[in-house]
């Protein structure tokens, strides 16, 4: 009796154990997808981005950015830069350089340090009014075409349609602009 009551006893062991083997393996398995899950998205955080003057939400992460953000952020450029007037050219070109990536600071800086000149000496103030927009955030570049208005001091000068070209580079998820240059009328086509 006593040799079945320990068989029986044994036995049941045995399948707890195997139970418990089981759902050890099961629970290892589980961590392991976890660990591999978490190591391939360590590379892929996506930081959303829906500031005020933003119309719509925009995604930026270490693989790039949606064309939204690069359009939104090339617009923002050139209201700061063409929006201007001789008592808002230092502090537009101030926030335009703080934005320029590092090995392109002196040249841009160079730039907008003889145009504000010229806009403070002949007090010159534009506006421009944009017509189309073409981003592409493979090559981080947006095309903007528009009208630019002038005026020096009262006076209007003759409107004259514009295309600049943005180029950018994303350093992390920050966008710095390397680039922004009128494109002459022949070169656009």
């Amino acid at each position: 009796m006593e040799y079945k009551t320990a068989q029986h006893t044994i036995s049941q062991l045995a399948r707890y154990i195997k139970y418990l083997s089981l759902l050890l393996v099961i629970s290892l398995a589980c961590n392991l997808s976890q660990s591999f899950l978490l190591w391939h998205q360590s590379g892929n955080e996506k930081t959303i981005l829906v500031p005020e003057n933003f119309s719509q939400i925009s995604i930026v992460s270490d693989q790039g950015v949606d064309a939204n953000y690069l359009l939104q952020s090339a617009l923002f450029f050139v209201d700061a830069r063409l929006n201007v007037t001789p008592d808002t050219v230092d502090a537009s070109d101030k926030l335009v350089l703080s934005h320029t990536a590092s090995e392109y600071y002196s040249t841009f800086n160079g730039l907008l340090s003889n145009e504000s000149s010229l806009i403070k000496t002949q007090k010159i103030s534009s506006a421009f009014y944009i017509s189309n927009t073409q981003a592409d955030p493979k090559k981080l570049t947006v095309t903007v075409t528009g009208t630019l208005k002038r005026w020096v001091a009262e006076r209007s000068l003759s409107d004259a349609k514009k295309t600049y070209e943005l180029h950018f580079r994303l350093n992390g998820t920050v966008l710095f602009l390397t680039t922004f240059q009128e494109i002459e009328e022949n070169k656009r086509d």
